[in-house]
């Protein structure tokens, strides 16, 4: 090899084992989605939370440190505006304590307003301004929580949905059965003035339950969609009040054993949120909702005075097992010899060990033997995160003394192999579980490919 090669790679390792934590991780920031933060902010308000100062400055300087020149915000950083984020970081920074008069928000504005205001937002956007009473209920495409108690068998159960999509919309539909919002103050009616820029009660919003602005129209909807808007809506009128009853126990139960099983981290932020307003809702005071909400804290980070919320409550595992790895092929695990032990009980510490309790009652796969993205009380393993603990474990097994046992390297394996598709490829995080065609049914706007969990190369 040559010299230089040689003292770069060696530079390299040196800085990489700087930056590992003291519980023998690595981690960094895991950011990307710009609407994460306001859903946090809304949370925050709507179960009448009082965001520090000091947090609601860092958080109005993320906010600021997102908005394009033409004061717009996109999806994520480098994107170009969305009514989505736009809107929703508008009505955040109000509620963090920005006046309306603040050069940031004014630019805002302007951009929500010459872009066709909130009437165009893609449906996230419209549910969480419902939430905050900025949208009637009635402008939504029905989310009827009686979906959950069908048969299984039924294609399109909404157990048959990709996790992070179904877990999202599995929330969503006991807010919507409940027609949650805050209510409404003078907050409210000014923002409704600001973002409308026209008397809240003139706007017919029910015309606009499919309008989707131009900047938020990456996925229209299709025609079995539209249909089954009508079909929804039917169903709901035609609904007695006690089947919704028992559908709102049942989707309860259901967002209960998720924020159990995960120590209510949640799988994602965006139905960490979800869970704890229901929460909130359901029980005002409660444990579990306190705990729900001191999760939601697990989600934010700060960087140069800016608060910001991760897609995810740690890399850890993740960074940890890809760190092993390129310190052992740099061919220097001899000289890192106490840098892998601790990575090797991070990684040994944080293997799956039992399966989520009555999977297959609440929609789960196994899970005995897998890693998750982050750590093991997050409690969702992921096929590549396994496969990649696996791999680390093997590979740091001359460096430790206690190398993970053979019968979980096992585990690891039975559980890959378990998760192989019909087609012989791998998902993300479960067995495909319906067809296709619920694309179609797909009603984000925004985000392609959601709704099933497909293999990927």
């Amino acid at each position: 090899m040559d010299v230089r090669a040689k003292e770069a790679i060696e530079k390299g390792v040196r800085k990489l084992v700087g930056l590992q934590q003291g519980d023998g991780s690595w981690r960094g920031i895991y950011d990307g989605p710009n609407f994460l933060l306001p859903m946090y902010v809304v949370a925050q308000r709507l179960a009448g939370r009082t965001v520090p100062r000091k947090r609601a400055e860092g958080l109005l300087r993320q906010i600021e440190h997102w908005q394009n020149p033409d004061g717009s915000i996109g999806l994520c950083l480098q994107d170009s505006g969305s009514m989505f984020t736009t809107a929703l970081n508008y009505v955040a920074a109000r509620m963090l304590g920005a006046e309306p008069e603040r050069p940031s928000l004014e630019r805002m504005r302007g951009w929500i307003h010459s872009n066709g205001t909130p009437l165009g937002a893609a449906s996230w956007g419209k549910f969480f301004l419902a939430l905050c009473n900025l949208y009637p209920y009635d402008g939504l495409t029905p989310l009827m929580p009686e979906l959950w108690i069908l048969p299984y068998a039924v294609p399109v159960h909404p157990g048959r949905l990709w996790c992070h999509c179904r877990q999202v919309y599995l929330p969503m539909a006991w807010l919507y059965g409940r027609r949650v919002c805050m209510p409404e103050d003078e907050l409210i009616r000014a923002l409704r003035r600001e973002l409308y820029g026209k008397d809240y009660g003139e706007v017919d919003f029910f015309a606009h339950r499919f309008h989707t602005s131009p900047c938020d129209r990456r996925f229209p909807p299709s025609r079995l969609l539209v249909a089954a808007d009508g079909i929804l809506r039917a169903a709901e009128r035609l609904s007695p009040g006690r089947l919704r009853e028992r559908a709102l126990r049942r989707v309860l139960d259901c967002i209960d054993y998720e924020d159990k099983t995960t120590g209510f981290i949640d799988i994602g932020p965006v139905n960490g949120v979800l869970n704890s307003i229901v929460q909130h809702v359901a029980r005002p005071g409660s444990d579990q909702a306190r705990r729900a909400f001191d999760a939601l804290d697990e989600y934010l980070y700060e960087e140069d005075g800016r608060i910001g919320m991760n897609g995810y409550n740690s890399t850890a595992l993740w960074d940890t097992a890809f760190s092993v790895q390129a310190i052992l092929a740099a061919g220097l695990g001899g000289r890192y010899r106490e840098c892998l032990r601790a990575a090797h009980r991070y990684i040994r510490e944080n293997q799956v060990l039992e399966d989520p309790p009555e999977h297959e009652r609440w929609f789960r796969d196994p899970a005995r033997g897998g890693w998750p993205f982050s750590d093991r009380r997050h409690g969702w393993p992921i096929s590549d995160c396994t496969a990649e603990g696996f791999k680390a474990s093997v590979y740091l097994s001359p460096y430790v003394e206690n190398p993970l046992p053979e019968h979980r390297l096992r585990w690891a394996v039975e559980l890959i192999l378990g998760w192989q598709n019909a087609d012989g490829g791998w998902a993300t995080y479960e067995k495909r579980r319906g067809g296709g065609w619920l694309e179609l049914l797909n009603p984000s706007d925004v985000f392609g490919d959601i709704m099933v969990d497909y293999s990927y190369p």
